[in-house]
Order: structure tokens, then C-alpha cells, then sequence
């Protein structure tokens, strides 16, 4: 995956997490471009990444 592509999901995913959960739909649509699978695959690894990152601390 594109180093570009990832830092634009996990950004996309952390505007998700802080942002009110009534405009989490407003959010996902300014940035459909990158709504698609390999968001959906980096969703999926960033639990087991931050509890990895955790264990370390």
C-alpha cells in the first residue's frame, strides 16, 4: 500500500474517531475518495496495532 494512501486513511480514521458522531456520515462523504477497501483493511488492523503499541509502553 502506498505510504501516501495509508497516512490518508489513518488520518481519515482519526478525524472519524474525534469528530461528533452525528457528522461521522458528513465526514465519510468529503472523503469518499477514500472510502474503500484498503480503509476498511487499515480499520481493521489499527485495534491490534494500538494494543500491540500499548503492551510496549
Amino acid at each position: 500500500m502506498d505510504e501516501n494512501r495509508l497516512r490518508a486513511y489513518l488520518n481519515l480514521i482519526q478525524l472519524l474517531l474525534s469528530c461528533p458522531a452525528e457528522e461521522e456520515g458528513e465526514q465519510l462523504q468529503e472523503h469518499s475518495e477514500f472510502v474503500d477497501s484498503g480503509l476498511i483493511k487499515v480499520m481493521q488492523q489499527v485495534p491490534s496495532r494500538m494494543a500491540a503499541d500499548g503492551d510496549r509502553a
